[in-house]
């Protein structure tokens, strides 16, 4: 182990900032001497400093003669920003977190990803990665050869769809014998072959990872659900179907075969496109257009940014609940049905305000539990899976600072259920427990 990884898995580790030889001695099964060996390199390196109680912590990143780094690969679909997914973007800001704490830079290289609802897009533009900072370009070759020693190591997110799968930039990674952690998303990816991939790189899933679908299938078969809706109108997407497979394949082992209902939709279009067939938004634009040359100078910027959130998160919401609707109905139609299952907590509050609407309550008339765990869950008091994303984090930055060879190939951190009272037992299953 290099010296100053020592003083980067302090803090990942959560042990704090202030740590002894004992402690030290503890967590890596080593002698007092070599201990004292490391810290020492350390303390010379400006990489930890000393206090008077024994005791040592990592000094302000400004003392430190060297800058370490984890470089970050992610995609983006104009080459600029980034481009995530909920819960890729809630592991990607605990690992800037995490990095901070540690004193290390996380640098973030830009790849072009394609977007099936984009025309005629290439998967990647010349496989070339963008530094978001500084917009300096680099080829995926030339990865073993950019500032070697102050990497530490390396985090590749791919996420949504197969095609955003990259295997020269994979392929690049595997050579370098450095820890790379792979967010793979698309559940697609398989690791080069090789002794180096099983050594050096481990991928991580988040939302697609079978645990969470399990876990809301036994909490609802142990509250004696027997026949339940899975509701989706995102089911074009990979996360989605392996939701619904799950569930129904833990139904399946509980030897209920048929007791998950899929009530789905597909889309091919982006909701702004469709919301513009059906909405006539060209009207709109030109109105405010006329209207925006009336109104002074300095409330221009503030009136612009509000017309692109009607262009694209109002007009994703209720092309949403376009598509739900006739969904919902058909779910509400089955009596047999006891519970629904909502693909995601922005669904899940849709399919709550849809059954307020018809009189039906929730959880007494209904359960409704959801995934994501997310402020849409919290406000409408929503039980729904919380992925963990701080540990999934906390797990990248370990497997990446402590490069040691893993027997595993993948992890997936567990998460839990945030139980906000949605779901209740069946009646059936009250009146034969005798209790509530």
């Amino acid at each position: 182990m290099k010296p100053y990884r020592w003083a980067m898995v302090l803090v990942v580790l959560g042990l704090g900032a202030w740590l002894s030889h004992q402690v030290l001695q503890s967590r890596y099964q080593v002698s007092y001497h070599t201990i004292k060996r490391s810290l020492s390199l350390l303390i010379r390196e400006k990489a930890i400093q000393e206090l008077a109680n024994g005791k040592f912590m990592i000094p302000a990143f400004g003392s430190a003669t060297w800058k370490p780094r984890v470089v970050c690969i992610v995609p983006s679909i104009d080459s600029y920003a980034m481009a995530f997914g909920q819960h890729d973007e809630a592991v990607f800001r605990a690992l800037q977190a995490q990095c901070e704490q540690a004193n290390i830079t996380l640098d973030v290289y830009l790849i072009f990803a394609v977007n099936k609802f984009t025309e005629n897009a290439p998967p990647f533009i010349d496989h070339r990665l963008r530094h978001r900072r500084t917009g300096r370009t680099l080829d995926a070759a030339d990865l073993a050869t950019d500032d070697e020693q102050a990497i530490l190591g390396y985090v590749h997110c791919i996420p949504w769809v197969p095609e955003n799968i990259d295997k020269r930039i994979v392929a690049a990674l595997t050579g370098l014998k450095k820890p790379v952690a792979i967010i793979d998303e698309t559940s697609m990816l398989s690791l080069p072959a090789g002794s180096g991939s099983k050594t050096w790189m481990r991928k991580f899933t988040v939302a697609t990872g079978a645990q969470p679908a399990q876990a809301i299938a036994r909490h609802l078969l142990a509250l004696g659900h027997r026949r339940i809706a899975f509701i989706s109108a995102d089911h074009q997407y990979l996360w989605s179907q392996l939701r619904l497979k799950e569930v129904s394949n833990l139904f399946a082992d509980a030897g209920i075969s048929d007791g998950v209902i899929p009530f789905v939709a597909e889309c091919d279009q982006w909701p702004f496109a469709r919301a513009q067939e059906r909405c006539d938004l060209a009207s709109l634009e030109g109105f405010y257009a006329s209207w925006r040359e009336k109104i002074p100078e300095e409330y221009c910027a503030e009136m612009d940014y509000a017309i692109d959130r009607i262009r694209e998160d109002t007009c994703e919401r209720a092309d949403h609940r376009f598509l739900l609707t006739p969904l919902l109905k058909q779910a509400l139609a089955d009596s047999g049905i006891t519970a629904w299952v909502a693909v995601n907590d922005t669904t899940a509050a849709i399919s709550l305000a849809f059954l307020k609407s018809h009189n039906k309550r929730v959880p007494e008339d209904l359960s409704l539990i959801a995934f994501d765990d997310s402020t849409a869950a919290m406000r409408s008091n929503i039980t729904s899976y919380n992925f963990n994303t701080h540990a999934i984090a906390t797990g990248i930055i370990g497997f990446v600072l402590e490069r040691k060879p893993f027997s595993d190939a993948s992890e997936h951190p567990p998460g839990f259920l945030v139980d906000r009272g949605s779901t209740r037992k069946t009646a059936a299953h009250l009146h034969t427990t005798g209790n509530s």
